[in-house]
């Protein structure tokens, strides 16, 4: 026969377990959810890039170009809102993957930059924006 504390850790045990399931559940559909937003944005954000707008930066944010770009309030919001779900995704899959942020980030900004386009902006480390054709020039000489 059970005892009543045995009781209290058996309901309790199905309520941590009940709780970590809705969390996985959660993660999943926050992951989906972004995963929607970034498909949404995606040809707006295309045509930025090509238009020399915004470009990616060595730490898998994006960013707008020039200062003139960035005072458009359409390439802002675009960034903001781009770089918000960025970070909140790179957290989820950060999580899942046992690692930092920061080394998601990497690559996916290694990603972004293989998928590019020759004529996109990249920032480098040292902040300098080039475009893809001439960071592959250096990188052959």
């Amino acid at each position: 026969m059970m005892t009543y504390r045995m009781q209290v850790l058996s309901v309790l045990g199905l309520a941590l377990v009940f709780c970590v399931a809705r969390a996985g559940v959660a993660a999943e559909d926050a992951e989906e959810k972004l995963k929607k937003r970034f498909q949404e944005r995606h040809d707006q954000l295309v045509k930025m890039k090509q238009a020399g707008k915004v470009g990616e930066r060595f730490d898998g944010y994006a960013e707008a170009v020039t200062e003139e770009h960035a005072k458009d309030e359409a390439v802002t919001k675009l960034v903001d809102v781009e770089n918000t779900d960025r970070k909140e995704y790179f957290a989820i899959l950060a999580k899942k993957q046992k690692t930092t942020v920061e080394s998601v980030a990497q690559q996916f900004a290694l990603f972004k930059f293989q998928k590019a386009g020759e004529e996109e902006y990249f920032k480098t480390k040292a902040g300098e924006w080039k475009k893809k054709k001439d960071l592959l020039a250096k990188k052959g000489e």
